[in-house]
């Protein structure tokens, strides 16, 4: 039984954030960058992580569903790796609800949405919160985060983070 409600909060949570999960494609002349990004906004506003879109102006995201829509940079912050996108004419988008990571515990459950490699789009990864308030300085400039093990790899960045109730941590 344990196993079956397992699965089922699993299917559920999966349901819910993975139609507002995007892959992102950013154009850097020679080569491209591939990472994942979470729509905020029914109108298309979307966040990912500011390396994946480094060096471009311009994406493309694709959602789960095959709709494709030209993403503009519209800000980013490269000490807290963080870019904001806006697809262009999108409307009646799927949003990620977002929570609150300052309620997260060692020892929650998360799942993590990517598209590791750039191939193997929306794929699902889950573990827990390892510790909170970890410190790491990048580029020398702290930035307070949280661990987790989930399977992140390369295409992934960008993803959402998420408790059990599908709400963006």
């Amino acid at each position: 039984y344990r196993r079956q409600r397992q699965m089922c909060i699993r299917d559920r949570v999966y349901q819910r954030v993975n139609p507002a999960t995007v892959l992102v494609l950013t154009d850097l002349g020679e080569k491209a960058s591939v990472g994942t990004g979470v729509i905020l906004t029914a109108d298309g506003y979307i966040v990912t992580n500011a390396h994946v879109i480094a060096g471009g102006q311009n994406a493309l995201v694709a959602l789960y569903n095959g709709d494709r829509y030209e993403a503009e940079l519209v800000g980013f912050s490269s000490t807290e790796d963080l870019a904001l996108l806006k697809a262009v004419n999108a409307s009646g988008l799927p949003t990620a609800p977002l929570g609150d990571s300052e309620e997260c515990q060692v020892g929650d459950t998360v799942y993590a949405i990517g598209n590791p490699l750039g191939e193997l789009t929306f794929t699902m990864t889950a573990g827990y919160i390892s510790a909170l308030d970890r410190e790491i300085t990048p580029d020398r400039t702290p930035i307070n985060m949280l661990q987790t093990d989930v399977a992140i790899n390369a295409g992934n960045s960008g993803g959402p983070l998420f408790d059990m109730d599908g709400n963006v941590i």
